[in-house]
């Protein structure tokens, strides 16, 4: 309809004598047969899709509530609670993680180390932690989902 109402008017517009006839005729084709714009490609990445490794540590009963010092490939994270336990999200940016829980205690401080490798892009993890209280320290054995 639009094309019409265009078509219409044009024909207005030479009858008033605004425009030429060679003028009418140009105009007339391009409302008929309208030139494609030029379309520009460009290529653009699509962002990849980052995985998170959640660390989670479901808290133990203590009287005395230890602090808990996450380290994600040899740098500090957090602080963290061993009483009440935590969740942490952690990007995975790499294709390698390494997380080293330290509890900090009155009688001292215990560290466990967890290596991984290979991640599939855009997947996320679950290391699910546990704690020995004989031993005082974290279970080298985990629960990775």
């Amino acid at each position: 309809m639009d094309k019409l109402d265009n078509l219409k008017k044009l024909k207005s517009l030479l009858e008033s004598n605004v425009i030429t006839e060679s003028e009418y005729s140009k105009m007339k084709e391009e409302i008929l047969n309208p030139s494609t714009p030029d379309v520009v490609s460009k290529k653009t990445e699509v962002p990849k899709k980052e995985g998170v490794m959640t660390v989670s540590f479901a808290g133990q009963f203590a009287l005395i509530d230890m602090k808990v010092h996450l380290y994600i490939n040899e740098q500090f994270h957090s602080t963290q609670s061993y009483r009440k336990g935590f969740s942490v999200k952690v990007p995975l940016t790499v294709d390698k993680l390494q997380v080293e829980v330290k509890n900090i205690s009155i009688t001292g401080t215990n560290s466990t180390i967890y290596e991984f490798e290979d991640f599939e892009q855009g997947r996320d993890y679950l290391l699910e932690l546990s704690f020995d209280a004989l031993s005082s320290r974290f279970h080298k054995d985990f629960n990775l989902s």
